[in-house]
Parts: structure tokens; sequence; C-alpha cells
């Protein structure tokens, strides 16, 4: 695993936040091109559950084909409870398919709120953190 380091594109206060809903991928270009300083990606209540499918293949393009990073924004994807059906494929399909290396898939599990253990040695402390 490596443990690369990445400095973020621009150090600032977040003072503005938008949520684009992930079954309108129209709105991704927009809000890339806005002046906010975070977006998220919603695929929880923005979406209804007839595109929910679809709603995560737009996520993912939309996280592979515009440079979130290089326009300075800060980006992640909300995901669906995990008291739903949804979660365990967003979470899935969206790390799947989007980012190339193992750090990049690590930290879009992190943007969507998963918890990352670094080593197993750590489990039991993060478990015990959580309960």
């Amino acid at each position: 695993m490596s443990h690369t380091r990445y400095a973020p594109a621009r150090q600032r206060l977040q003072r503005s936040e938008l949520a684009v809903p992930g079954s309108n991928p129209a709105l991704f270009a927009k809000a890339a091109a806005s002046d906010v300083d975070y977006v998220f990606l919603d695929l929880e209540d923005a979406v209804a559950p007839g595109d929910k499918e679809q709603a995560r293949r737009n996520v993912i393009k939309g996280l592979r084909d515009i440079d979130w990073r290089g326009l300075g924004k800060t980006i992640s994807v909300r995901i669906n409870g995990i008291d739903t059906h949804y979660m365990y494929r967003d979470v899935v399909d969206v790390v799947e398919q989007a980012g190339e290396s193992a750090a990049e898939k690590i930290q879009i599990m992190r943007d969507c709120g998963v918890i990352v253990v670094e080593r197993p040695s750590d489990f039991g402390a993060v478990i015990s953190n959580i309960l």
C-alpha cells in the first residue's frame, strides 16, 4: 500500500458547499465551474429510487472526466445510508470504477464516509472507537 501524501490543491476555508444530484450530470460541469469551495455529488436523497443505478454511472463518469482538484474544488460523494439496500452498491460501484491507483480508491472511499483501516493491527482500535 502506498503511503504517498498528496497536498491539497489549495489551502483555504470552505465557505460554500454545493450538493449536486447524481441523476443530473449536466450540473456536474456547472458545479465544477462555479465559485463554490466544496461539491458533493449526491446519490442519496436527491436521487429517485428508480434513477439510482444511472446516477452511480453518472457520478463515476463525473469523477473520471472532470479535474476537480485542478479546479481547486474539494469533491466528495454522498452515498445512501447503511440502513438502505443501496449503500453497498454505491460504495462498490463508485470505488471499483473511479480512480486508477489504490491510493485514489482509498481516498474515494474516505470521501464516501467509509472508515479505512491502514493496517490490520489497527482494526481493533478502530472498532473500539466506533463502538
